[in-house]
């Protein structure tokens, strides 16, 4: 989820841009990664003057199957969405080739 447009931003440093294709890319490999979860929704706020890859918060909610209980998969749901914070680079670099769509 983004409040910001992400067409036409800039793919380097335009945190609305970068954050709204992760925020989509984490809901995503959540669902994939995980089968107890059938609906994810990441939402991820930048800080001003802080580094892309350290946002001031990822907040992910999630449905899971037959109601799991969410606190068996913390773990894998943290170490998955650090995963993909350390991966901003080459998700940057993605968006500056145009290989990731933005809608």
């Amino acid at each position: 989820m983004s409040l910001e447009a992400a067409a036409g931003k800039n793919p380097v440093s335009h945190v609305g841009k970068i954050y709204n294709v992760l925020a989509r890319q984490v809901a995503a490999a959540l669902i994939s990664a995980i089968p107890d979860i059938v609906e994810a929704h990441c939402l991820i706020v930048s800080q001003i003057g802080a580094p892309i890859s350290m946002p001031a918060l990822v907040h992910v909610k999630l449905v899971t199957r037959d109601e799991v209980a969410l606190d068996g998969l913390r773990c894998r749901v943290e170490e998955l969405v650090s995963d993909h914070l350390g991966r901003i680079r080459d998700l940057v670099s993605e968006l500056v080739r145009g290989a990731v769509a933005v809608f």
